[in-house]
């Protein structure tokens, strides 16, 4: 009755034992974004900008400004509905990335960490300017404008 109450499991291979296994840190890779790449090549052009001739650098700097387009058409989004045409707003927008782009420091940290808040201070900046107190309907605006 004993014997009965076994059951024969099939041999399976032996798992190896840790010892035998070599070390290798298993650490899972993921593929790099869109905006890691973006970044990391942002940072190589802008610190190859430091030490290069007057046309290399407009170069590096006109690249760098066009591969981040979006993100001062995306804070320029964030101001519409205020009185101002959407199509101003942007070129302010591109105004501050240009004016970012300038300043920045590639030693300190990362150019969109660096340029969002410029954009913004730009784009706050026109307004107070620019804005009128009291909203007068735009035909009276260009008329003020033209006289």
């Amino acid at each position: 009755m004993a014997n009965s109450l076994l059951t024969v499991i099939p041999d399976r291979p032996a798992m190896p034992d840790r010892r035998d296994v070599p070390n290798q840190s298993v650490v899972p890779t993921r593929p790099r974004s869109a905006r890691e790449e973006l970044a990391e090549r942002t940072r190589a052009l802008l610190l190859e900008a430091e030490t290069a001739g007057p046309l290399r650098r407009q170069q590096l700097l006109d690249e760098v400004i066009t591969s981040h387009l979006w993100l001062a058409e995306k804070l320029a989004r964030q101001f519409r509905h205020r009185g101002v045409d959407d199509d101003d707003l942007v070129q302010v927008a591109y105004t501050g990335l240009v004016e970012a782009c300038l300043r920045f420091d590639p030693h300190q940290g990362s150019f969109v960490g660096f340029a969002e808040p410029t954009i913004t201070g730009v784009l706050k900046r026109h307004f107070r300017d620019h804005g009128w107190t009291v909203r007068p309907p735009r035909p009276t605006q260009e008329l003020a404008a033209s006289i």
